[in-house]
């Protein structure tokens, strides 16, 4: 008899032990290998998919996010009413005319940001054309309270040859201020304060009476005056400023960064 010949009783035998012949010997221990290696791998799937959804409902939510301070860059012309600031709106865009009418010596082309800093030492800044207006600004531009005659030749000279004129004059720290409107050598109004009335011209225009400025008479004791009233005419200038022609505190946002004006040192025979 063959010994290696397959008969219907050894058959018997592997059915009777449960496992087909196939699952037999080492087949059978590599494929229970892999039913436990699955079943370990899915459970430890399913124990990863709960702990990541439990984080997700305990995690607090992450504060927010504080916003980035914002650093306030204080324009020239702010700086420039902290101290003596006088200036001059003249309603032109005639740039050319303006500097004529002025004679400076050694002008020259600059930015705003310049200009306005150049403005507080013995120079004059000309602005470019601000909203149908050309702006004068300097510390040598007469002062009322030294002589007020002066301011006003001047202001009647500028009129003569640019027609419309104002002029701003303003001391914080010893409150003294003035403001005028001239026109083709006529004064419109104005009103000039150094520790009394120095210059007290024409009607109180609408403006004037709606940012409420207060003036007084030749002669009249300040009762009342600033600071007593909490804002002075100081603090005030700005706005009467902008409702004659142009708010000097607002030049940053309206003029064009890439507009020049001139800067230049004025001829003092033009100044009397």
């Amino acid at each position: 008899m063959n010994p290696l010949r397959h008969t219907p009783s050894a058959d018997a035998a592997a059915g009777a032990a449960g496992f087909p012949p196939v699952f037999q010997g080492p087949d059978l221990f590599v494929y229970v290998m892999l039913g436990l290696f699955l079943t370990i791998l899915l459970v430890a799937l399913a124990f990863l998919w709960l702990i990541k959804k439990q984080r997700h409902a305990t995690t607090l939510p992450s504060p927010p996010r504080p916003e980035p301070k914002v650093v306030h860059h204080h324009h020239a012309a702010h700086a420039l009413l902290h101290g003596p600031a006088r200036w001059i709106a003249i309603r032109t865009v005639n740039l050319p005319a303006v500097l004529a009418a002025l004679q400076l010596r050694n002008p020259r082309r600059c930015s705003l940001e310049e200009g306005l800093a150049e403005a507080r030492e013995h120079r004059l800044f000309i602005t470019p054309p601000v909203q149908k207006w050309i702006l004068v600004f300097g510390a040598d531009l007469p002062d009322p309270a030294d002589d007020v005659d002066e301011c006003f030749h001047l202001l009647r000279h500028l009129s003569q040859q640019l027609g419309h004129v104002q002029f701003f004059s303003c001391h914080p720290p010893v409150d003294h201020h003035a403001w005028a409107m001239v026109e083709d050598g006529r004064v419109i109004r104005a009103y000039a304060w150094a520790q009394k009335t120095l210059w007290n011209q024409g009607v109180l225009t609408a403006a004037e009476r709606t940012v409420g400025m207060r003036c007084n008479e030749y002669g009249e004791e300040p009762t009342g005056f600033p600071p007593h009233e909490g804002r002075s005419n100081v603090d005030r200038l700005p706005l009467l400023a902008a409702r004659w022609s142009v708010d000097p505190l607002s030049l940053d946002q309206i003029v064009d960064g890439a507009s020049q004006g001139v800067s230049g040192e004025p001829t003092s025979q033009r100044l009397h």
